[in-house]
């Protein structure tokens, strides 16, 4: 008996570290959240949630299941609103943890086409690695191809240090609106 109590203990203990390592795929919810951005998200927006002046937030019907929080935030600009979608994908003080769970998520995310759209979105850059020392790493993702070229919806995947944690961050929003009014 005590041999099966030890075996189904390790078992969960197995699955425990596991899913500590890997990260589910991300791409059905970008999916969704896609297909919502040219309507500023009205259809994955949930319940309103208190908010800092001068922005109006929502909590995201469009999760990432292993996300600890994922909302809509629409902010005032003097000429429109724009609105970004973000996720909070994980939080730690282990650096090397956090640069292996942003690498699977890069990877996951430049993995090929977004359904919703048929397009694919590339990193606009290289990939970037998060550097301890720095207190921010953003990898960004566009729509690619020249036939697309005035398409501005953006995808950021961010690590960032606040306060001796580090968080990764998932951001969509349309570039074009979100900096119109600076």
């Amino acid at each position: 008996m005590a041999c099966l109590f030890f075996s189904f203990f390790f078992y969960n203990f197995s699955l425990a570290q596991f899913k500590k390592t890997s990260v589910e795929s991300i791409r059905p919810v970008l999916e969704k959240v896609i297909g919502s951005a040219t309507q500023e998200f009205v259809s994955i927006r949930g319940e309103q949630i208190p908010a800092d002046p001068g922005t109006i937030q929502y909590l995201s019907v469009a999760e990432v299941p292993s996300a600890l929080e994922t909302k809509i935030i629409g902010y005032s600009g003097s000429t429109s609103n724009y609105w970004v979608w973000e996720s909070k994908l994980l939080t730690t003080d282990d650096f090397n943890e956090l640069k292996k769970v942003y690498r699977q998520y890069f990877n996951d995310i430049s993995g090929g086409a977004i359904k919703t759209v048929d397009r694919k979105y590339i990193s606009s850059e290289k990939y970037e690695s998060p550097v301890e020392e720095m207190r921010q790493c953003i990898n960004q993702f566009s729509v690619s191809g020249s036939e697309v070229s005035n398409e501005t919806l953006t995808i950021d995947l961010v690590a960032e240090n606040v306060m001796f944690e580090w968080i990764i961050w998932l951001r969509v929003y349309d570039k074009k609106k979100m900096f119109a009014d600076q």
